[in-house]
C-alpha cells in the first residue's frame, strides 16, 4: 500500500511540476494574488467516527481526532489552482461500540486514517474565502500494544472552506473547516467488509501562493 501511495505522490507531483514550469518563466507572482506556485499546510482538531458492517452487526469507533491536509499545485488560471493532497487523521482511545451500545474506551489503540488525491481549490476574492476539494485513494492503520494493522486500498476525499488573511506579498494563515471521509475495504479469512469513515473537524492553516 505505501508503494501505491508512493507512486502517486510521486506522479501526482510531477503533474503539478509540469504545470507550472512554463508558466513561473514567464510570469512572475504578484503580491496578494492567487497566481503561480500554490502551497497550502493545514492542521487541526475534529470529531471522526467509523463504521463497519460485520454480518448484520455494526462494530464502530468514534472520538477526538488530530487532522490536517498538505496541498500542493499551480493556479491554472487567477483564483484557481489545481492542487495534489495529502490528508488524513488520527484518534487515540477511540469510544467502542457495538449496534449503538457502547462499550467504553479502548485506550492504547491508535487509529489513523491516510489519502492521497487530486482536486481544486478556488478563491473568492477579495474577501479571500476558499472553497476546495480533492478525491483519490486512502487506507486505514490501527496500532495496539506493539501490533500493526493495515487496510487495502480505498476511495478517499477532502473537501475544506477556509478564510485567510494576508500576512506578507505571499503568505496568508486562515482557519478552515474540513470534512475528511473514507470507504476502505477489509478482510477477515476469505470474507470482505467495508469500513466508512467521516471526520470533521477545525483547522489552522498557512498558505504560500
Amino acid at each position: 500500500m505505501r508503494n501505491i501511495l508512493l507512486s502517486l505522490l510521486a506522479c501526482g507531483t510531477s503533474i503539478a511540476f509540469s504545470l507550472f514550469l512554463e508558466p513561473c518563466s514567464a510570469v512572475a507572482q504578484t503580491a496578494h494574488t492567487h497566481d503561480g506556485f500554490f502551497l497550502r499546510l493545514a492542521t487541526g482538531v475534529g470529531s471522526s467516527k467509523s463504521t463497519e458492517d460485520v454480518d448484520g452487526t455494526e462494530i464502530a469507533w468514534k472520538g477526538t481526532a488530530s487532522q490536517g491536509s498538505v496541498a500542493i499545485g499551480f493556479a491554472v488560471r487567477p483564483n484557481f489552482i489545481v492542487n495534489l493532497d495529502i490528508f488524513g487523521n488520527m484518534v487515540t482511545d477511540p469510544t467502542l461500540s457495538i449496534d449503538g451500545v457502547e462499550l467504553g474506551d479502548a485506550k492504547g489503540l491508535e487509529v489513523s486514517g491516510d489519502g492521497i488525491g487530486v482536486g481544486i481549490t478556488y478563491y473568492l476574492m477579495p474577501v479571500n474565502i476558499y472553497v476546495a476539494g480533492s478525491f483519490g485513494f486512502g487506507y486505514y492503520k490501527a496500532k495496539f500494544e506493539g501490533h500493526e494493522s493495515e487496510t487495502d486500498p480505498g476511495y478517499a476525499a477532502n473537501f475544506m472552506v477556509g478564510k485567510e488573511w494576508w500576512i506578507a506579498e505571499e503568505w496568508g494563515i486562515g482557519i478552515a473547516g474540513q470534512v475528511f471521509w473514507s470507504s476502505v475495504p477489509t478482510k477477515d479469512e476469505n470474507r470482505t467488509y467495508t469500513l466508512n469513515t467521516l471526520s470533521i473537524g477545525l483547522l489552522f492553516s498557512a498558505t504560500y501562493n
